[in-house]
């Protein structure tokens, strides 16, 4: 139900064929609950996989179906879609959360003072299908940026609505984005090649090698050595959120840790670099003389840090 341009998005061309289709659609959901239909399955998966009072990012919110149900839950939601018709019917029916009107490949989540990090983004309802497909791959660039450390995003669609699994997965994939789970319904049934829809469970990537496709260089820094390398560095920190790092050996080696996973370090040698996801807090460990640098990118719909705000360990040396 989203947009890059004023034709590409399914459901903007589906209210300029019919400009009553906004309110048929809140009305449908609202005679299925008179009706008694269980509407909730989209919020019993996403609340099981997190504690109580978590950040919930509902992507393509549509009047609230999903992320009303999130917060009488508990959970803090904050809810975008492109259509001002839903987010009014949403504000009505589930008043206490944020609802914004906006793109979901464009939205200025900062702006509005909802950029999370979110320890969900659930994005339900068959949304990806509406996207203009040129925006599909900024879609999913937004979900990475906005995503804590340890998040996960869940996305659900029809597989046979003109988006085609593979193109999801290297769309997301192409963000950082790695898929843990392939299911095909909400009730945790299994997906197959046969399947017409599906439900998938992301999260950053585990590999450290490659950089998301897509992003802008903000800076480098000076380069780094044995003696010089900021204390802040050598103890867990954590790059800010929608800010990719790269650390780049020059000569010598280091050894990389990411804290949540401390048994499987990283040499990294001359020549050779680590990739940094948002959030995900690391440390390096000096194994003898070095030179290193440390390179920051972002995508560009993600507001730009000012300088020495992007990484934990370099704000604690200012």
């Amino acid at each position: 139900r989203y947009r890059h341009g004023m034709t590409g998005n399914r459901w903007l061309q589906m209210i300029a064929e019919n400009p009553d289709h906004s309110e048929r659609y809140i009305e449908r959901f609202r005679t299925m609950a008179a009706d008694g239909a269980d509407l909730n399955g989209e919020a019993r998966f996403v609340d099981a996989m997190v504690g109580r009072g978590a950040r919930i990012l509902d992507a393509g919110c549509g009047p609230g179906r999903v992320g009303g149900r999130l917060a009488e839950l508990g959970h803090a939601v904050v809810g975008v879609d492109i259509d001002p018709a839903l987010i009014a019917a949403a504000e009505a029916e589930h008043p206490g959360s944020t609802w914004l009107t906006g793109d979901l490949a464009t939205v200025d989540l900062s702006a509005a003072g909802a950029d999370g990090p979110f320890d969900v983004i659930v994005c339900a309802g068959n949304v990806v299908t509406f996207l203009d497909p040129d925006t599909r791959r900024s879609v999913a660039e937004q979900f990475a940026a906005h995503l804590a450390a340890g998040g996960r995003v869940v996305v659900g669609f029809g597989t046979n609505r003109g988006y085609e699994v593979a193109d999801f997965a290297a769309d997301t994939r192409a963000a950082g984005l790695a898929m843990d789970l392939e299911l095909s319904s909400w009730h945790l049934h299994p997906y197959e090649a046969s399947s017409d829809f599906l439900v998938a469970v992301l999260s950053f990537a585990r590999s450290c090698t490659v950089l998301p496709e897509g992003l802008e260089h903000i800076r480098t820094t000076e380069d780094f050595d044995e003696t010089s390398v900021p204390a802040g560095l050598l103890r867990a920190h954590r790059v800010a959120d929608g800010v990719w790092g790269r650390l780049v050996v020059h000569s010598g080696s280091v050894r990389f840790v990411f804290e949540d996973e401390p048994e499987q370090p990283y040499v990294v040698t001359a020549g050779n670099d680590v990739a940094i996801p948002p959030a995900r807090h690391h440390h390096v460990e000096l194994v003898g003389p070095v030179s290193f640098a440390v390179e920051f990118h972002r995508f560009p719909a993600t507001p730009s840090p000012t300088v020495g705000t992007e990484s934990t360990a370099l704000a604690a040396e200012r």
